[in-house]
């Protein structure tokens, strides 16, 4: 495909009636499946360089910083006509987005330009929601004079009103916004926030932790760090997250203290499994080795928490666990916990290797889910948290005690 319009850029003045008869015919001509989406990576040649300078508005400097490593949470990515030479493809259109570093759930739109012949033809919007499936963020956001609500609209993103936000919307881009908001009003400036959610069609995936009543006291257990609150509450100011894992992980806590929750569990069970798919995180063999499919997003999984012993005792005394569809963990990553002690000899009993590498603890579990569903992000941060937890644990377990004394005390 020919860059027609820069050829007709350089008709004389008395023909631009003909210029603009011409440039419309031809944009009518275009289609995104000419065009390719791509990431560049650093070093950068001269000609993003030369994009960004001959397309950029005069008010604005002439290039825009760009990313100075090659970074996977900081990338570029440019529109380019299809060519069989690739000195001949052209850029038309070039993005830059960051992953936050608050939450890596959220892209960043730091900057986005459009060649000058080739607007108003949908490749701008094209060229970002390509870019967005790629990058892989369940939201994005970013920060636009108003005069582009419309273009931001037609992309799929909604302009936040300040004084009517919800839950969806954090803290930490609000206070961005509102830093930028300062600067912009005192040039005399108004600038918008845009928004725009679940870039990438994932649900959340439910796990359900079926807990032994003795496990929520012991200071080694690891299924609270999924719950935001509680693991900013107790590591925050060792090692803050950067992701926010409720947009990940939907977790509710099932107590289990003897016999007589056997009856009462075993019926939530059931109900849930009329309803939806159920499926019952297992270790080792005799496993179904059951594969959830795509068409399952509402699909649910039991975790059985606590030692292996109560784990067992827990699997034998609710006979609605014995129907259920096991997951086999057997090929997830080989556990990384070694706070709990193995003095009773479990491990040898209950692993099928030497090293007991196949047992994982609860938050190594619910990562293996996380990877299964592709949710590389919400994996990768549970580890990060686990590895924290265990890299800090004499001071974070002293604070949890104090806290947990505090609220008794209350109590």
């Amino acid at each position: 495909m020919k860059p027609l319009p820069r050829l007709l850029f350089f008709i004389t003045p008395k023909q631009s009636t003909y210029h603009y008869i011409v440039s419309r015919r031809f944009a009518a001509l275009l289609s995104s499946t000419d065009f390719e989406c791509i990431r560049l990576e650093p070093p950068f040649d001269r000609n993003i360089y030369d994009f960004y300078g001959n397309n950029l508005s005069p008010r604005k400097r002439l290039v825009p910083s760009l990313p100075k490593e090659d970074d996977s949470n900081d990338v570029i990515y440019v529109l380019k006509s299809k060519e069989n030479r690739p000195e001949h493809q052209e850029i038309v259109a070039a993005l830059r987005l960051t992953r936050s570093k608050c939450d890596g759930s959220y892209a960043f739109l730091r900057s986005l330009c459009c060649a000058k012949e080739y607007r108003r033809q949908g490749l701008g919007v094209h060229l970002l929601q390509s870019s967005l499936d790629v990058f892989n963020t369940t939201s994005c956001y970013c920060f636009a004079s108003s005069d582009l609500q419309h273009f931001y609209e037609s992309a799929g993103f909604v302009r936040i009103q300040i004084n009517d936000v919800d839950d969806e919307v954090p803290k930490w881009m609000l206070h961005s916004y509102q830093l930028m908001t300062t600067r912009w009003n005192q040039k005399g400036k108004t600038l918008e926030l845009f928004v725009k959610q679940s870039v990438v069609q994932k649900s959340v995936t439910r796990i359900i932790l079926l807990q032994h009543s003795e496990e929520v006291s012991k200071s080694t257990a690891t299924g609270w760090l999924v719950d935001d609150c509680l693991y900013n509450q107790y590591i925050g100011n060792l090692q803050p997250s950067n992701v926010s894992l409720k947009h990940h992980v939907e977790l509710e806590r099932w107590m289990w203290s003897g016999r007589n929750d056997s009856t009462t569990i075993g019926k939530q069970i059931q109900q849930l499994a009329a309803n939806s798919r159920v499926f019952l995180l297992w270790t080792g063999q005799n496993s179904d080795t059951a594969t959830p499919k795509d068409t399952d997003l509402d699909a649910s999984y039991i975790i059985l928490d606590g030692t292996w012993q109560q784990a067992q005792s827990i699997y034998r005394r609710i006979e609605s666990l014995w129907k259920l569809p096991r997951i086999s963990l057997i090929d997830t990553q080989r556990s990384k916990y070694i706070l709990r002690k193995d003095y009773t000899g479990w491990r040898e009993k209950f692993s099928s290797n030497e090293d007991g590498g196949d047992l994982l603890c609860t938050a190594e579990v619910m990562a293996a889910v996380l990877d299964r569903r592709n949710n590389a992000i919400g994996a990768t941060e549970i580890r990060d948290r686990l590895d924290t937890f265990q890299r800090y644990y004499p001071q974070i377990a002293a604070k949890r005690k104090e806290l947990t004394s505090q609220d008794n005390v209350h109590k």
